[in-house]
């Protein structure tokens, strides 16, 4: 069995390193646990398929018991998604002690994270939940089974964007009314959500999710020394030092399906795994059945052209590859996506997908 430290700034290189998926896993949550860009959704598809595998041997926080009572744990990453996901899992949580508190912590997460109300506010992020078979969309959006627009979207997390990303300069809130008034935003959310309703709503407890979030980098080291994959990095330096760029929008939307090669391999047999997930990307790619004069398979490609519009940058991991939209040697957004194998050693990792906008 292998133990995972999870403490501050923890990386998509770092997760892969670390967690192997053919073997037991413990995890361990240090008191200052964090995620660098993208890799809280990475992190969740692994968790997935720890679980799945019965692999996910127990999960140890940094807190005693009687710490949980006295204190609580708001504003913790004990209210991010990723534990969210854990307390769904069928997996033990003990404390620093090796104490089981595995109903004392699922007890307090479902108090302070209210999954029947499917939103969670904290001082730098707001997050939307649907709990899998309960909810088909948050239920803080009131729809029912009825399909969310952009405008139901832009209604309720426009005003939450602002609140996340307060500029302190003129420039900056000008671009950032820019980015929040555009409809592009609220379609690409409404692209890739659908598809995590289409492609992985599941029958069991499972959770889907959208985090509206900001980062700040200060410096180029700060960028250096974040591990991130080199696309990534090289993006956010070409930013800072061209452009000037310090803070970034950040959009994650993590479903717990089987991913996209899982879901479209059917279709298109004798293709590699890599061939399958850039297939998703084509427009009226699908794996739903076409009838003329519906268009289906709009959602990854509409939602791609939106990302170029409000010139973001796309990290998406799912069935072990990692998908980006932009290269890093000549600092251009791709017309079509780079899709890279991640090799590892299971194809049916959910899907984890993050906007990256600077502001």
């Amino acid at each position: 069995m292998s133990e995972v430290k999870i403490s501050s700034g923890c990386s998509i290189n770092y997760l892969i390193k670390q967690i192997d998926l053919n073997s037991r896993v413990s995890l361990v949550f240090e008191k200052d646990a964090s995620f660098s860009l993208g890799a809280e959704g990475f992190f969740i598809s692994c968790i997935i398929a720890l679980s799945r595998l019965g692999s996910l041997d127990q999960v140890k926080i940094h807190l005693s018991s009687a710490e949980l009572s006295q204190h609580g744990i708001k504003d913790s990453y004990l209210c991010l998604p990723c534990f969210i996901n854990i307390c769904i899992q069928d997996v033990v949580v003990v404390d620093r002690y090796d104490e089981v508190i595995t109903e004392k912590l699922v007890e307090e997460v479902g108090s302070t994270v209210d999954m029947d109300y499917g939103a969670y506010e904290s001082g730098q992020s707001y997050s939307l939940y649907a709990l899998d078979p309960y909810f088909v969309h948050p239920p803080i959006l009131n729809l029912g089974s009825a399909e969310p627009s952009e405008t139901d979207f832009r209604s309720l997390l426009g005003p939450k964007i602002e609140q996340c990303m307060v500029g302190d300069t003129k420039s900056a809130r000008k671009s950032l009314g820019k980015i929040v008034s555009s409809m592009s935003l609220y379609v690409f959310l409404k692209e890739v959500w659908e598809n995590t309703i289409h492609h992985a709503r599941s029958t069991s407890v499972s959770l889907r999710y959208m985090k509206v979030s900001r980062v700040i980098y200060n410096s180029l080291s700060e960028i250096e020394n974040s591990d991130l994959p080199i696309a990534l990095s090289s993006y956010l330096k070409f930013r800072f030092q061209k452009d000037g760029a310090k803070k970034y929008l950040i959009i994650d939307i993590v479903d717990s399906g089987s991913g996209i090669f899982d879901t479209l391999k059917g279709a298109l047999p004798g293709q590699t795994k890599t061939e399958v997930v850039r297939s998703a990307f084509q427009k009226n790619s699908t794996s739903k059945i076409q009838r003329a004069p519906i268009s289906r398979g709009l959602g990854l490609f509409a939602a791609m052209e939106c990302a170029h519009k409000l010139k973001g940058l796309v990290v998406m991991t799912t069935s072990g590859v990692l998908c980006l939209n932009y290269d890093y040697k000549s600092d251009e957004f791709l017309p079509e996506t780079h899709v890279t194998d991640l090799n590892l050693p299971v194809d049916n990792l959910s899907t984890s997908l993050s906007l990256i906008i600077p502001v």
